[in-house]
């Protein structure tokens, strides 16, 4: 058996905080972005304060409730969630925010690079607006 030293105790666990804290920002990252692609506002009536795995009475919105029923079947993340406290939920509105704002850069960032390397984008979006502005000679 091989013995831990007294230096690697303290990065041990360090690294498993950092992969604790992967999980929970991979599972909230996922679920904003499935209320994105769904057109699926997050928000409800009382959505502050610590997150709990049991149905609250007034609606958290679907963020929460979405959450709460991928956290059914996986007893790791319900553990996580369980165990954190208020302020390492990354629950927040602040941080759905601040997520919903890096999806944009990087949702942004691909169409941009997705259009560069495109050769018929900008003589096919010419067309669309002599169209467009055909259509609607106020423009």
């Amino acid at each position: 058996m091989q013995k831990t030293s007294i230096v690697e105790v303290p990065n041990t666990q360090k690294r498993e905080d950092i992969e604790t804290n992967r999980k929970r920002l991979r599972l909230i990252a996922e679920t904003i972005l499935m209320c994105g692609r769904q057109g699926i506002a997050l928000r409800g009536d009382k959505d502050s304060g610590k997150f709990t795995i049991v149905e609250p009475v007034k609606d958290d919105g679907y963020f929460r409730t979405l959450l709460r029923y991928q956290m059914k079947d996986d007893p790791v993340m319900k553990d996580i969630f369980e165990r954190s406290t208020d302020n390492a939920q990354y629950c927040s509105t602040r941080i759905q925010n601040e997520l919903i704002d890096i999806c944009e850069q990087l949702t942004t960032e691909k169409i941009v690079e997705q259009v560069n390397s495109a050769n018929f984008f900008l003589p096919f979006l010419q067309t669309i607006l002599q169209i467009y502005q055909g259509r609607n000679k106020w423009l």
